[in-house]
């Protein structure tokens, strides 16, 4: 992800406080953000019609 080694403390904790952010306000997508900090390939569900914005 982030090469810099000056940025690989600083990524890390952030991905720390958002993780604890989606736990505590119990985030629907918090499954999908582990398995994509994990490594693996998150599943996108598309959003309901009436959420997509017309072309």
């Amino acid at each position: 992800m982030i090469q810099a080694a000056e940025y690989r403390n600083h990524v890390e904790r952030m991905k720390g406080l958002l993780l604890a952010y989606m736990e505590r306000t119990a985030d629907p997508q918090l499954d999908n953000y582990k398995t994509l900090v994990s490594g693996g390939r998150p599943v996108v569900v598309q959003p309901p019609r009436k959420f997509v914005i017309p072309e």
